[in-house]
């Protein structure tokens, strides 16, 4: 099997401000149904997928990055949703949406 989400940071990351009372939580759900590997750093999840596998958004919201340009990261995008909470995906076989897409 190849690690095709590197992490599922929306249940346990969130950028700043994600805290406060009033910013709305997504519902999110899993991108993908895999083996759970071990996080290396606490604030994400390791998804072992087979090859092609088709992964999708944990929730609802707006592309921030789509790119192959971090390479230790391999095809990653990252996906900013309500209340400031954003999602990580790397290490993808194929990128198929761009920056801003919703």
């Amino acid at each position: 099997m190849r690690r095709a989400a590197l992490a599922l940071a929306a249940a346990i990351f969130a950028a700043a401000g994600a805290f406060a009372k009033d910013a709305p939580r997504p519902k999110f759900r899993w991108p993908v149904i895999g083996q759970i590997d071990q996080a290396k750093d606490g604030r994400g999840v390791d998804i072992s997928v087979p090859e092609g596998e088709a992964v999708h958004a944990a929730a609802d919201g707006v592309v921030i990055y789509a790119s192959d340009e971090i390479t230790s990261y391999g095809r990653m995008i990252v996906i900013r949703h309500a209340g400031d909470y954003v999602t990580t995906y790397a290490h993808l076989g194929t990128i198929g949406v761009q920056s801003g897409q919703r």
